[in-house]
């Protein structure tokens, strides 16, 4: 306390021999021990202790005394109050001003944190805004950012951009680089990434299927799975499968993938089939023969067995081909 009070006292005498006398002076000048600049540059204005009331010629004095760059974040800068004396003799402040100088000011330059868990929310938003109305059918999750940023202060934004993904790849893990800038000033880029799980309603096989089974309708049933573990050939509508064999034995509750299925010809060339007539609200129906293979809702050639005419027609099911009326 001692060591303290005889430092005090010493900064208030040197004051007293650099300026009038307090009881003279019509303001007063105190400066911190300690201080936090946010610009780029110092100057005497960013050394006056906050909370004073000082006049705006003072300030304008002070803010035209500048003493160089402002340390970098995490770096500070030790002022001795006797080279602060000088910059003082420089701004010239008159007799009016009576000013207080510690013995020395730690400068630091002002910071923010732009925290793990910020940097994790502006992945999520990011993702989902890429998303739209699909986002609520997706799970994000595990998102790894590394460490904190520590910032210069001022105003704070942020741009994201998805790494070589597009929506219909949003499964396993999607990379997000994230550019932050302070005042408009780029400061930082990190990269996050996280697990994008969505979910949608695919066709799994409601029973065990055996290889080289040709699917009906009660093969087939819909349900909510993660569509990265269902994979890219998963199919939404069971209509599509119709007509399809399996390659493969598939378990029940596994997602048809189209990429293990093959199509199965329901009319071989040569089947003599039924040829429906449909139209202006009339039906006819004849047999003809197959000119050629076909598969579901394929178009085939046929021969009308009465009439010996080709016609075109589209095959439904095996055995029955609609013709062209």
């Amino acid at each position: 306390m001692r060591h303290m009070a005889r430092g005090m006292t010493a900064a208030f005498l040197t004051a007293l021999l650099a300026w009038p006398a307090l009881a003279a002076a019509s303001e007063v000048l105190n400066f911190a021990a300690s201080a936090q600049v946010g610009g780029s540059r110092l100057t005497l204005a960013d050394l006056a202790a906050p909370g004073q009331e000082l006049s705006p010629a003072l300030k304008e004095r002070l803010g035209q005394i500048n003493l160089g760059a402002s340390p970098s974040l995490g770096r500070q800068v030790v002022i001795p109050g006797l080279r602060l004396r000088a910059y003082l003799r420089q701004a010239n402040l008159g007799p009016g001003v009576s000013v207080f100088i510690p013995e020395q000011v730690t400068v630091e330059r002002a910071s923010q944190r732009l925290t793990t868990q910020d940097l994790e929310q502006i992945y999520t938003r990011t993702i989902n805004q890429r998303l739209g109305d699909v986002a609520r059918q997706a799970d994000i999750h595990d998102i790894s950012v590394g460490r904190e940023l520590v910032l210069p202060a001022g105003q704070v934004s942020t741009q994201a951009r998805l790494v070589g993904a597009q929506v219909g790849e949003f499964s396993g893990r999607v990379p997000v680089s994230i550019d932050v800038y302070v005042d408009g000033n780029k400061e930082a880029q990190v990269r996050a990434v996280g697990s994008v799980d969505l979910y949608g309603q695919v066709v799994v096989a409601a029973r065990p299927l055996m290889a080289g089974q040709t699917l009906a309708p009660e093969d087939m049933e819909l349900r909510r799975v993660n569509l990265h573990e269902a994979g890219p050939g998963a199919v939404s509508d069971p209509g599509q499968l119709l007509g399809y064999r399996t390659r493969f034995p598939v378990s029940p509750g596994s997602p048809l993938d189209s990429r293990r299925l093959e199509q199965t010809p329901l009319v071989h060339t040569g089947d003599v089939v039924t040829m429906v007539y449909s139209g202006q609200g009339i039906k006819v129906t004849a047999k003809g023969k197959a000119e050629q293979s076909g598969f579901l809702n394929s178009r085939i050639r046929l021969i009308n067995l009465a009439s010996k005419r080709g016609v075109w027609g589209k095959v439904v099911d095996t055995g029955t081909v609609v013709v062209d009326f």
